[in-house]
C-alpha cells in the first residue's frame, strides 16, 4: 500500500506533473515473474481489472490513473537471468501489450549482438511501438526503504484466501464485429458489460442493437450514472428485442427508451401510447411523400436550389405524419428519388 505522488505526462522530450491526484491510496501488487509476453501479461491484467471492478473497488480505467502498469522485462540467456528493463507507466492493455513485446525484440537484438542489457527505466512510445530510454535503473539501497512501524502486521486466514481465490468477476464481452477498444470500454464499466451480457444471453447482442446501447445508453451512463438503468433494465432489454426484430426504428425506440428513463412507465403502456405497432407498406409511404412534397412546395424549390437544410425539413414533415413510424433510411431513399422527377 502506498500514496500517489503526481501523474507524469511525458511530451516534446518534457515531463509535466499533475498533482492533482495525490495523496490518493494505491494498492501494488507485484506478480511472480512467470509471464512469458506480452499477450499473458494483458490477460492476467484483464483478470485484475475485472475483479476490482466487480467488487467495486475501482473503475479500472488506465486513462484515469485508476489503475496503472508498471513492468519489468528480463531475458533468461543460458539459464541465467539477465538484468531488469523496468518500463513504467503504461496505459491501456493494448499498449501493455505491445511495449513488452517489443522491449523483448530489443534486448533479443542486444543478446544477439554480443553486447550487454543495461538495468534501466523506460517508457513506451506508442507511436513508433519502442521503448524509449528514461533514466538508469537505481540499486535496491537507492530507493531507501524502511518499515513503518505504525503499520500492523496483517494476517490472512486460510479460509479468506480459498472464498477470494473461488470469486469469479462479470464475465468478459467478446463481440467479433466490435473494435477492440470498443470492446475495452465495455469491459472496463461493470453496467455495461452486465448489460451485453444479459442480451448475449438474450441472443440479441447484435451490431444493431450494440450500436444503440454504444450511443444511447452509454451517453446516459456517462451523463447520470448507470442507477437508472438498473431500475429499468428488464424493460430496456425488452424495448432491445422489438427493436432488433425491426417491429419499431431508431427513432421510435429513442423516443420510448427516453420515456423509459423519464417515467419509468411500463414498456406496454408506452408502445400504446406511441401507437408505434402501426406500419406503412411503401405504396401508402409514397402516397405521403406525394403530399409532403406538394403541401410544401417552398421547400422542394429550395432543395433543388442546393439548400440542404430543405430535405431535413421535408423528412421531419414526413416524420410527423407518420408519426415516426418509418424507418428513417427508407424514407430517406423514398424522398430522395422522388426529389430527382421533379
Amino acid at each position: 500500500m502506498e500514496e500517489d505522488s503526481a501523474k507524469q505526462i511525458h511530451s516534446d522530450n518534457k515531463t509535466l506533473l499533475d498533482f492533482n491526484r495525490s495523496g490518493m491510496g494505491l494498492i501494488e501488487i507485484v506478480s511472480e515473474p512467470d509471464i512469458r509476453n506480452g499477450k499473458e501479461a494483458r490477460i492476467f491484467l484483464e483478470d485484475i481489472r475485472d475483479i476490482a471492478v466487480s467488487l467495486g473497488v475501482s473503475n479500472g480505467r488506465l486513462q484515469e490513473g485508476s489503475m496503472r502498469v508498471d513492468v519489468n522485462v528480463s531475458l533468461k540467456v543460458d539459464g541465467v537471468n539477465g538484468e531488469i528493463v523496468e518500463l513504467k507507466n503504461l496505459n491501456g492493455f493494448r499498449n501493455v501489450e505491445r511495449a513488452i513485446n517489443s522491449e523483448i525484440k530489443r534486448q533479443k537484438e542486444i543478446v544477439s549482438s554480443g553486447k550487454s542489457v543495461k538495468p534501466e527505466t523506460r517508457r513506451y512510445d506508442e507511436d513508433k511501438n519502442i521503448t524509449v530510454f528514461m533514466r538508469k535503473k537505481n540499486t535496491k539501497i537507492d530507493y531507501k526503504y524502511f518499515q513503518d512501524a505504525t503499520i500492523a502486521p496483517i494476517r490472512i486466514s486460510q479460509e479468506l484466501i480459498d472464498e477470494a481465490l473461488s470469486y469469479k468477476p462479470h464475465k468478459r464481452i467478446y463481440l467479433d464485429f466490435l473494435l477492440p477498444e470498443t470492446l475495452e470500454e465495455i469491459n472496463n464499466d461493470i453496467y455495461l458489460a452486465h448489460l451485453f451480457a444479459k442480451l448475449q444471453e438474450e441472443e440479441i447482442a447484435t451490431l444493431k442493437v450494440s450500436n444503440f446501447v454504444l450511443t444511447r445508453v452509454r451517453n446516459e451512463i456517462k451523463r447520470h450514472g448507470s442507477d437508472i438503468l438498473s431500475i429499468i433494465e428488464e424493460e430496456l432489454i425488452k424495448l432491445l428485442d422489438i427493436y432488433d426484430q425491426e417491429e419499431i426504428t431508431y427513432k421510435q425506440a429513442s423516443i420510448i427508451y427516453k420515456e423509459l428513463l423519464d417515467s419509468q412507465e411500463s414498456l406496454e403502456s408506452l408502445l400504446t401510447k406511441y401507437n408505434f405497432t402501426q406500419k406503412y407498406e411503401d405504396n401508402k409511404l409514397s402516397s405521403i411523400i406525394d403530399e409532403i412534397l406538394l403541401e410544401y412546395i417552398d421547400a422542394v424549390n429550395d432543395y433543388k436550389n442546393g439548400k440542404d437544410k430543405a430535405l431535413n425539413y421535408l423528412l421531419g414533415q414526413i416524420y410527423k405524419k407518420t408519426h415516426n413510424n418509418v424507418d428513417s433510411l427508407n424514407i430517406k431513399e423514398m424522398l430522395l428519388n422522388k426529389l430527382e422527377e421533379k
